[in-house]
């Protein structure tokens, strides 16, 4: 059985075993919007926290929380022309070690993507692109490793493939992938995954 002393949701801490409410997230310090979409506890054993700039199309950011005070530990990610970091959602530490975040489209000329950054460092290493520029979209919102190893990506957008997961092959720089799960057009059970 696995003991949680802090279970956090959202930007909220409570006791992993009676329930109780500790605390909020403290993001002082944190100069952009504070609108927190995921998290994850990385390898290092703090975590990590997708915010948004909320209304704002473009930019995001991937921040640090000790999690046991709360207290915000600084950007670990910030959107910028390189890595095309854009309404950051789903993220989770790979098996070694990387952060892969959700990315969604800029604009009609953009993709969406998932970024794969260095799990220590920040360093932007590399994308998956999930849709083509005037193509139906293929968006997602959270992602998962297997035990497999295997990078698992349910798929939302206005495409053939929405309701899909799909099972993405990250090791060595390949990002071939496989479909799970159908799509919903093509007798799939997810239809907004």
């Amino acid at each position: 059985m696995i003991k949680l002393p802090r279970l956090i949701l959202s930007w909220q801490l409570y006791n992993g075993t009676t329930g109780k409410f500790i605390g909020n997230l403290d993001p002082t310090g944190f100069t952009g919007q504070f609108h927190p979409r995921a998290l994850v506890i990385g390898p290092d054993g703090l975590l990590y926290v997708s915010v948004r700039n909320i209304p704002e199309p473009e930019g995001g950011n991937v921040l640090r929380f000790n999690p046991k005070t709360g207290k915000f530990l600084g950007v670990f990610i910030e959107s910028n022309a390189v890595n095309d970091l854009n309404r950051p959602e789903g993220l989770v530490f790979g098996p070694v070690g990387n952060l892969y975040i959700t990315s969604f489209q800029r604009d009609a000329n953009d993709t969406d993507k998932i970024l794969i950054f260095h799990g220590k460092t920040g360093k932007f290493l590399d994308k998956i692109d999930l849709d083509v520029v005037g193509q139906p979209r293929a968006f997602a919102q959270a992602l998962l490793f297997g035990p497999d190893g295997k990078l698992y990506v349910p798929i939302t957008g206005n495409g053939p493939d929405t309701g899909s997961v799909r099972r993405y092959n990250v090791h060595h720089h390949r990002k071939t992938f496989d479909v799970f799960m159908p799509p919903a057009l093509l007798g799939g059970s997810l239809g907004m995954p």
